[in-house]
C-alpha cells in the first residue's frame, strides 16, 4: 500500500500543474463511483435474494393454508360422521326398545289390560308358531279382551302406542250376551324381536371408533 502512494506521489509530481489541479477531484469521482455502484451492487444483490425468500415463504404459506383448508374439510368431515354416528346410535337402542331380543308380550298385554280394567286371555303364543326371517323373529299371538267397549277402543290405542313393536293383523268385536255395554274383542297382533340386536350395536360402535383412531394417527 505504501509503495502504491510513493509511486501515485511520483506520478502526481511529473503531472503538469493543470492536471495537478484536476487530478484531485478525478480521484475523488472515482472514488465516489466506485462506492457508489458497490454499494448499489451489494443492494440489488441483497434485494434480490430478499425476493427469493419471499417467494419461497409466500410458497410456504400457501401450502400451509392448502393443508389447513383440507384439515378443516375433513375435520367438518368428521363432526358430520361423528353426528351421523349419534343419531344412529340413537335410533338403533330406539329399535332395541321397540324391538328387543326377549319376549315379554305377555307383560306388556297385563299391564295395558289392568290399565284399562279388561279381562284379556292371549292365545296361540307359543315358540314353536315363531316365524323366524332373516333379521327378525315374528312372535304372532292373538288376545282375547272382554269388557267396556271404550277401554278396548283405550287398549288398542296403547297397544299401537306401546314401546314394544305391534302389528294389528286383524280384529273383531262381539256383543257381550252377559254383561249389558260390554264387548268382546279379539285381536290378532304379531310382535317381533330380533337377537344380538346390542352385540351388533357394539360391534358397529367399536368399528367407527377404530376408523377414527387410525384416521387421528394419520394426521
Amino acid at each position: 500500500m505504501r509503495s502504491f502512494l510513493l509511486r501515485l506521489e511520483s506520478y502526481f509530481k511529473r503531472m503538469p500543474e493543470r492536471d495537478q489541479k484536476i487530478f484531485p477531484y478525478f480521484m475523488f469521482v472515482c472514488i465516489f463511483i466506485i462506492f457508489y455502484y458497490g454499494l448499489i451492487m451489494t443492494t440489488i444483490h441483497k434485494t434480490r435474494m430478499l425476493k427469493n425468500e419471499n417467494n419461497n415463504l409466500e410458497q410456504k404459506v400457501f401450502m400451509l393454508k392448502s393443508k389447513v383448508s383440507v384439515l378443516d374439510t375433513v375435520k367438518i368431515g368428521m363432526q358430520k360422521k361423528e353426528k351421523d354416528l349419534k343419531e344412529l346410535e340413537q335410533k338403533f337402542y330406539e329399535l332395541k326398545n321397540r324391538v328387543p331380543e326377549t319376549d315379554e308380550v305377555s307383560k306388556i298385554v297385563k299391564s295395558l289390560a289392568k290399565a284399562e280394567k279388561m279381562n284379556y286371555l292371549i292365545r296361540e303364543l307359543d315358540e314353536k308358531n315363531y316365524i323366524k326371517h332373516k333379521a327378525y323373529t315374528e312372535i304372532p299371538m292373538s288376545i282375547y279382551l272382554e269388557g267396556d267397549f271404550y277401554h278396548a277402543l283405550h287398549f288398542i290405542k296403547a297397544i299401537e302406542d306401546s314401546d314394544r313393536f305391534f302389528l294389528i293383523n286383524g280384529m273383531s268385536f262381539d256383543a257381550n250376551e252377559e254383561i249389558n255395554g260390554n264387548v268382546n274383542v279379539t285381536l290378532n297382533l304379531s310382535a317381533f324381536k330380533i337377537m344380538q340386536l346390542e352385540y351388533y350395536l357394539n360391534a358397529f360402535s367399536e368399528k367407527k371408533a377404530e376408523e377414527k383412531g387410525e384416521k387421528n394417527v394419520k394426521k
